[in-house]
């Protein structure tokens, strides 16, 4: 008989739960975390007398900002509005407007500059396109766990809720994925 604290938010191995279910204060926090990290190694950076290559700088980005970007993207991702057909609506997500910073630092160019064109100049991909392999890799290996596996049992309870149109569930993203395949012809 112990009481249990009632809370609006709870940290679960470093992902943010609110009592509404929605996941984007688990992301903010992580892109917030993510923001220090950044500046951090910038000022390491400037202190030192070794200018880094280009590739170097952004092999830090990927093995050190890119995992506290992405931390559990694959199920909070559904909770954030973009539209996969407009890649304008991909620049406004809280995790690329870190990834745009870093890059125009190691351009050396204006935050006002073009983010496709840098990253068109460094040859870098959205990260929402690193996000969305994540989460297809996750749904993958969800729906190829025995059937008696809890992960498992949760995966059908939402498939469920999902065909019933009870609920916004997390493989709303799926559906819009394979939409976007479609359009594709892919």
């Amino acid at each position: 008989n112990v009481l249990i604290e009632m809370t609006d938010k709870y940290k679960y191995l470093g992902v943010i739960f609110t009592s509404t279910g929605n996941l984007t204060y688990a992301s903010e926090e992580l892109t917030l975390k993510a923001r220090k990290a950044s500046f951090k190694l910038n000022s390491i950076l400037r202190n030192t007398s070794i200018t880094l290559p280009t590739n170097i700088l952004l092999k830090l980005f990927d093995s050190l900002l890119r995992p506290i970007l992405c931390y559990g993207s694959e199920v909070w991702i559904n909770d954030f509005k973009y539209d996969l057909n407009n890649y304008d609506s991909w620049d406004k997500l809280p995790f690329e407007k870190i990834h745009h910073f870093f890059i125009k630092q190691v351009l050396g160019v204006n935050k006002q500059a073009s983010n496709l064109a840098c990253r068109s100049e460094l040859n870098r991909k959205p990260l929402l396109l690193f996000i969305l392999k994540t989460y297809i890799k996750y749904y993958e290996r969800l729906s190829t766990l025995d059937d008696d596996r809890i992960l498992k049992k949760a995966f059908i309870t939402e498939q469920n809720l999902l065909l019933s149109n009870k609920t916004h569930s997390w493989l709303n993203t799926f559906e819009k994925l394979k939409e976007f395949g479609n359009n594709l012809n892919i």
